[in-house]
C-alpha cells in the first residue's frame, strides 16, 4: 500500500487565488525549495496515512452517518509562520484564526479515524494551508509580509484526499462529504 489518504477542507477557488497572487511576489525572493500548487491548498483534519480500502470505505461510512449533524464553517485567514529551525524551517503555512466549530470538526473526524484502528497524530491540532517546503540550506530564512485576504469564507463540505506524490497537482479528492446535510 502506497497510497496516502487524508481528510481536509477544500478551500474555495477565490481563497486558492488569493493565495497564489500574493505569494507570487515572494517566490523568486523566498528561499522555499517547492511552493504548492494552488490546487493543493487545503486544511488537514486527520492524516490517514497509507489504510486498506476496507479502512477508507468504513471511514466514509462513519462520516456520512454523522456529517449531518456538522454545520458549513465559517473562516477567516489570519497569519503566516513556518514549521522547523527558525532559520531553516521545513514548511511554510498560512494560519486560519482560531474557531471553536472547526477544533470540534477535526476532534470528531480524528476520534472517528481513531475508533477504525487508525493511529492518528498525537500533537495538539494546529489548521493551516501548506503554501512551501524545503528551505533552502544555503540562505537563512527572513520572513517576508504578505497581505491576506481579510474577508470570511465558508466551507460547506470536507473531502477524503489521496496523494500522488508524482503528480501535480498532487491531491485528488475521491469522497466528498456535505457538511449540514446527509449524504448517501
Amino acid at each position: 500500500m502506497d497510497d496516502h489518504f487524508f481528510i481536509a477542507l477544500p478551500l474555495p477557488e477565490k481563497i486558492k487565488q488569493h493565495l497564489k497572487e500574493q505569494l507570487r511576489k515572494t517566490w523568486h525572493e523566498n528561499g522555499f525549495q517547492k511552493w504548492v500548487h494552488e490546487e493543493d491548498y487545503h486544511i488537514t483534519l486527520v492524516f490517514l496515512g497509507a489504510v486498506s480500502n476496507e479502512q477508507r470505505l468504513e471511514i466514509v461510512r462513519l462520516l456520512r452517518e454523522q456529517i449531518s449533524h456538522w454545520k458549513p464553517i465559517t473562516l477567516k485567514l489570519h497569519k503566516m509562520g513556518t514549521f522547523g529551525l527558525p532559520k531553516a524551517p521545513r514548511i511554510y503555512w498560512v494560519g486560519v484564526e482560531e474557531n471553536s466549530d472547526l477544533m470540534r470538526l477535526q476532534k470528531d473526524i480524528q476520534d472517528i479515524v481513531a475508533s477504525c484502528g487508525i493511529r492518528v497524530d498525537s500533537r495538539p491540532y494546529s489548521p493551516h494551508i501548506t503554501v512551501a517546503r524545503k528551505w533552502n540550506p544555503e540562505t537563512n530564512y527572513e520572513a517576508k509580509h504578505v497581505t491576506l485576504f481579510d474577508k470570511p469564507f465558508t466551507i460547506s463540505h470536507v473531502d477524503l484526499f489521496q496523494s500522488f506524490l508524482k503528480s501535480e497537482p498532487k491531491y485528488k479528492p475521491i469522497h466528498t462529504l456535505h457538511l449540514g446535510r446527509v449524504d448517501t
